[in-house]
């Protein structure tokens, strides 16, 4: 679960929005927003973990075997990428090694949010519902469609 002092209004969340006939949960992303309610159901979503699909989403470009991301409002001319993340060294702030490596998707915004002053612009797709043990590894699926069935 995430912990509410972690996330703040914008980030995307995984929330549990209902359960099926069969009792399995639905899940949708959610972005935060402070309410009356904030503090009780933020306690309840999950962090949704980062993929190379969910970074594709966020505007992150992947060359070389690095997806790297270079923010729009600031001047850019370098060569190196400004935010990057390799599979397997981790992420990296220009050519510095980040000793806080973010794991879920509200960690990345935070982080692309402290950097730059801007949120990072983020196209969420839909997935499959799944049950639900622990954080959230999205493999891209889409959505299906439910069959109808009868209301009562």
């Amino acid at each position: 679960m995430v912990d509410p002092k972690d996330i703040r209004p914008g980030n995307m969340v995984l929330r549990v929005t209902g359960k099926d006939v069969t009792g399995k949960s639905f899940f949708e992303y959610t972005p935060v927003a402070i309410d009356e309610y904030f503090f009780t159901w933020a306690k309840f979503c999950f962090p949704i973990k980062l993929s190379p699909e969910l970074l594709s989403k966020c505007g992150f470009t992947f060359n070389k075997n690095v997806w790297y991301i270079n923010p729009v409002n600031l001047p850019w001319e370098d060569e190196q990428p400004f935010l990057s993340w390799n599979p397997k060294e981790g992420w990296f702030l220009k050519d510095f090694r980040l000793i806080y490596q973010p794991l879920y998707l509200h960690k990345l915004q935070n982080l692309y949010y402290n950097l730059t002053g801007t949120e990072l612009l983020i196209d969420p797709m839909l997935f499959q519902n799944i049950d639900i043990i622990g954080p959230i590894n999205f493999s891209g699926k889409p959505v299906s469609k439910a069959p109808p069935r009868p209301l009562l």
